[in-house]
């Protein structure tokens, strides 16, 4: 069974920016395709390989169903969370639907154009709240759809050993 609490998260410290634009370089054949907006760099604690993946299949969702204008993506911090927005220009989500995208093959209202999201959203979800963070699917205000991603930033100073919910606490310096 597909069990999203069973999976070990692998944090280390990461910059959401340089992920985002990795994935946009690595799944955009045509450079034209998407519009990138990052702040230089946003620090945050996550498993490497999931978040990849997040970033990876909204892109990916936003690509085949956006429709023919580029797909945008801004990271920036907000508060004390980084935060990731994937917008493109394609059909959007009825108001309804925009809870029902990330139930496991949840019936979709309309299975029109997101009728393909089947886990990838759900999974999504379940990395991201495993995180402390969160994904939620919006109107995009230029019309289409809108899902934003938040995770909590980490804190450029060093914190105390053992004050860092993300995790366990550095190992202590040798020597």
């Amino acid at each position: 069974a597909l069990d999203a609490g069973s999976f070990e998260l692998r944090i280390s410290d990461l910059d959401l920016s340089l992920i985002a634009r990795r994935e946009v370089r690595r799944l955009a054949a045509e450079p034209d395709r998407v519009r990138l907006e990052a702040e230089e760099s946003v620090p945050v604690h996550a498993d490497r390989g999931r978040l990849e993946l997040v970033v990876a299949s909204l892109l990916d969702n936003a690509l085949k169903f956006g429709g023919t204008d580029p797909v945008e993506i801004r990271v920036l911090r907000d508060g004390d969370g980084g935060v990731l927005e994937v917008a493109d220009h394609g059909p959007g989500l009825e108001e309804e639907e925009r809870e029902t995208v990330f139930r496991p093959f949840g019936k979709r209202v309309s299975s029109r154009h997101y009728g393909g999201f089947g886990l990838s959203l759900w999974l999504s979800r379940s990395i991201l709240e495993r995180h402390g963070g969160s994904i939620v699917a919006l109107p995009n205000p230029g019309g289409g759809a809108l899902f934003r991603v938040r995770l909590p930033l980490r804190s450029l100073s060093r914190s105390a050993p053992g004050s860092s919910p993300a995790g366990p606490p550095p190992p202590p310096a040798s020597g």
